[in-house]
């Protein structure tokens, strides 16, 4: 059963039970003076009263056997948007954690977790759910408008050389990382697309062609080894996207 509809059909069954319980409880209230012709009444919402204590108690201690038993040390990959090297997340029976980066606590908050079918899914104080990989694994913390926050990074590099290297094993991201050789310095720098609408240098760029971004732009102007000039932005690339999709249909 999903946990989402579980959830749901627990607090059904269970706030049924404890309306019905309610409702006995008014109704003896308003009897009492006549409540000995009101035995039925009286065992029915006992019944209700029991059943409901029951559900919500039982559940609880049920959440607190499982919650201890998924507490512990578990690896983090991604902490904000970052490749988080050396970082574990100690998960507190408490419901809180810390998260230690070589041995460092750099943040800390609250868990939980839910259920689907038997899999549980760890949920952080920022609504993240994620999956226990076999290896008490876990990808992220608070991974919140990265597609921003990467933008943005790439906005704040300046490029302007020759393309030296192109890493044609795709990152994470799935665009190519580049090595360019600095006009001026002759100093190497790593430029690594990193965001979905970024300008498609994926097969549009070769080694030893020139290529030039400035500081908070991202516009990027190519010069081939041939002289041709090519310009690539991000409007030519969301429009890529729409040419690819009306292409399909």
């Amino acid at each position: 059963m999903d946990g989402t509809f579980g959830e749901l059909l627990f607090y059904i069954i269970g706030y049924s039970f404890l309306l019905f319980s309610i409702i006995g409880i008014v109704r003896l209230l308003k009897l009492q003076n006549d409540a000995k012709k009101h035995y039925l009444t009286k065992i029915m919402t006992f019944i209700f009263i029991a059943i409901t204590f029951f559900l919500f108690i039982g559940s609880s201690i049920g959440h607190k056997n499982e919650m201890e038993e998924l507490a512990g040390d578990y690896i983090i990959e991604y902490y904000k948007c970052e490749k988080c090297f050396n970082c574990i997340v100690k998960l507190k029976i408490n419901g809180t954690y810390e998260l230690t980066k070589s041995k460092q606590i750099i943040d800390t908050g609250d868990w939980d977790f839910t259920k689907t079918f038997v899999t549980p899914f760890i949920i952080f104080n920022n609504g993240n759910e994620q999956q226990i990989n076999s290896n008490r694994t876990l990808s992220y913390i608070k991974n919140n408008n990265c597609q921003e926050y990467w933008r943005n990074q790439n906005l704040a590099q300046e490029i302007n050389g020759k393309i030296i290297k192109i890493d044609s094993t795709k990152t994470k991201y799935g665009f190519y990382s580049i090595e360019v050789e600095k006009n001026n310095t002759k100093e190497t720098i790593k430029y690594t697309p990193k965001y979905i609408h970024h300008p498609w240098l994926n097969n549009k760029i070769r080694i030893d062609y020139l290529i030039r971004k400035e500081k908070n732009s991202m516009t990027f102007i190519i010069k081939k080894t041939n002289g041709d000039t090519l310009i690539l932005n991000e409007r030519i690339r969301l429009k890529e996207s729409i040419d690819e999709i009306i292409n399909k249909h």
